[in-house]
């Protein structure tokens, strides 16, 4: 539940963001985007877990955030937007029902292309702290 849950939370960041949302395997991701912007979420993993009718689940989550590149609009302004993206994602994620915090958050900017279109992209890495009652 936690997982699948997680997953959505992220997919609808993204929309609401404005991004174009896909996730798998990471070493699929050049060929699956074919759109942007666009956000891929590579497979949560799950770092930590506890109890049996409160279940306490930590993930670590990375999410590649992708955009095009605009014109004269220079790589570190881009990166700047991908970065605010980034934090507003993180931002909606903490007022999810079952998601407690989001903790340990980083951002990079990638420095070549993931995809065949050639784009800006920043690399979103967090941990995720979730909590539900079974």
């Amino acid at each position: 539940m936690n997982r699948n849950y997680l997953i959505t939370a992220v997919r609808r960041a993204a929309e609401r963001l404005g991004y174009n949302f896909f996730s798998g395997p990471d070493p699929v991701l050049a060929g699956r985007v074919d759109s942007l912007p666009a956000v891929w979420l590579s497979p949560p993993r799950l770092t930590w877990s506890r109890g049996k009718n409160e279940r306490r689940r930590n993930y670590s989550v990375n999410v590649y955030f992708l955009t095009e590149r605009i014109g004269a609009v220079q790589q570190d302004e881009l990166w700047g937007l991908l970065e605010r993206d980034a934090e507003s994602m993180t931002e909606a994620l903490e007022s999810e029902e079952y998601i407690q915090r989001i903790c340990n958050a980083r951002y990079t900017p990638n420095k070549l292309p993931l995809t065949k279109n050639g784009e800006v992209g920043l690399t979103a890495e967090f941990e995720v702290e979730m909590f539900h009652c079974i």
